[in-house]
């Protein structure tokens, strides 16, 4: 294959990198079949063995295994026989498995310290994680639940991602073949969570049903991954000089744009096409250059071709899609939309109590939401309203500042990325976490424990992003 661009970095997944990708799938299927068979237990322990042995002695896949849990994870476990599907059906699982990876970080830290970078990303993700210890503490004086509190701590605790990143991605190369790497994983969980939706789950079939309930009906609620790829695809393919490489990339574009459709989530939506506008608004602007049309272009007409010929076959239906789409309006406020501005009154009343500090992690949320009824929920469907009820305006205020150190040099990049091909993939990581936050104004996607360590990855890479920029331009 031909180089993608016209760069000094061969842009093309590597050995190690394939090879990572295909031996992850082969534990992915073994541990399927083990617990298929209800070999639960035993599953169990081959897992933990050969978890602790390969992030021992290949310290370089720590990365992968990493961001490969916490994009894969969804789901429940009588889904196991799925690719992919394991880790759903115990979320204790997950963090026994990152703790194993997080341990043997530890251990190799000792050689490796005077690599850590302390900038000022650095220093606030550090100075959140210590006022998340004392909100956790402040949750246990209050006499929230010693297990509220830990299921609230961990899901900053992953942040720490961070850290194996920054060891591990500590070249351009490597952190441009782990966004093809991330798109490979996604793509695959897509195309067999549309085989669910469509011909395995019966409610996930019924278009009414779907449109009826007013949220996700693919198997799982982590629905924000298909936009991570649809993004990523997108942009490669603009910035893509290699004509064989940008066919291959409208595979995964379109993939992850039926899976989008079918989650039938609006936030989700609003979230990619404000980064789709935004991303292209800072190639235009930045670089004070034309927009190749004709690219957007082509990458638009194979989708809108595919998604006719579905509604033509009746496998999907568009007038669905319209209709949810006019949903989003204050003008008409349904059953989901309705549910979340009950919650959100509820978030703001807690941290009413305690504006400075908050009421501590662990606090439940409880409320009468339309259509449901008693709810009792730890999470809110708005990460930033969860941090200013749980650790007030002091915690709001450094979570804010972590985000704005971090999408901040998006404004040093925006007229690199056409004159070196590694400030491309810098753009487009950039354009994956302002994604993700501006989602998180609907979801709990900042701080949930199944994606923060993504998160955590995503600081790693900005991180390393900044030194770079420092050592090339300054």
């Amino acid at each position: 294959m031909k180089q993608a661009f016209d760069s000094k970095i061969p842009l093309s997944l590597n050995s190690t990198s394939l090879g990572t990708l295909l031996f992850l799938i082969i534990i992915q299927i073994t541990l399927v079949i083990l617990n298929s068979l209800e070999l639960y237990k035993e599953s169990l322990v081959i897992f933990i063995i050969f978890l602790g042995y390969l992030s021992n002695y290949f310290h370089w896949i720590n990365i992968y295994l990493i961001s490969f849990i916490s994009l894969a994870i969804e789901g429940k476990w009588i889904e196991n026989f799925v690719l992919f599907r394991l880790f759903g059906f115990n979320w204790y699982l997950m963090d026994l498995s990152l703790l194993i990876v997080f341990i043997n970080m530890i251990i190799i830290l000792h050689n490796t310290l005077e690599e850590m970078i302390f900038d000022k990303l650095v220093i606030a993700i550090f100075v959140f994680l210590s006022l998340a210890i004392f909100s956790a503490y402040n949750g246990i004086k209050n006499g929230h639940e010693f297990q509220a509190v830990f299921y609230d701590f961990r899901g900053f605790f992953y942040y720490l991602a961070f850290i194996p990143t920054i060891i591990f991605l500590n070249s351009k190369k490597e952190i441009i073949n782990f966004l093809f790497f991330i798109i490979i994983v996604i793509t695959l969980k897509s195309i067999i969570d549309i085989y669910l939706s469509l011909f395995v789950y019966e409610k996930s079939f019924d278009i009414e049903t779907r449109q009826l309930l007013g949220f996700a009906r693919l198997t799982g609620y982590n629905e924000i991954v298909y936009a991570i790829s649809f993004i990523a695809s997108f942009f490669l393919f603009i910035f893509s000089r290699d004509y064989l490489l940008r066919l291959i990339l409208i595979f995964p574009f379109i993939i992850s744009s039926v899976s989008l459709f079918l989650s039938y989530t609006r936030g989700t939506w609003v979230a990619t096409f404000i980064t789709l506008f935004l991303g292209l608004s800072f190639m235009l602007f930045g670089e004070k250059r034309k927009i190749n049309i004709k690219k957007v272009f082509f990458a638009f007409i194979p989708l809108v071709i595919f998604l006719i010929i579905l509604d033509f076959s009746e496998i999907i239906n568009i007038e669905v899609f319209l209709n949810r789409i006019k949903s989003i309006s204050v003008n008409r406020i349904d059953i989901s939309n309705l549910g979340r501005l009950v919650e959100y009154s509820s978030a703001i009343e807690a941290f009413k109590t305690n504006p400075i500090w908050g009421t501590g992690l662990g606090f439940l949320f409880v409320y009468f939401s339309p259509g449901i009824g008693p709810v009792e929920s730890i999470y809110c469907h708005n990460s930033y309203l969860y941090v200013l009820s749980k650790m007030g305006i002091v915690g709001l205020i450094s979570f804010l500042t972590i985000l704005i150190f971090s999408i901040a040099p998006i404004l040093k990049i925006k007229n690199k990325i056409f004159k070196e091909d590694f400030y491309s993939f810098a753009f487009i990581f950039l354009l994956l976490l302002i994604l993700i936050a501006i989602k998180s104004f609907t979801t709990w996607h900042l701080n949930t424990n199944t994606f923060s360590p993504f998160i955590g990855i995503l600081f790693g890479i900005l991180i390393k992003v900044n030194s770079f920029y420092v050592k090339d331009f300054r």
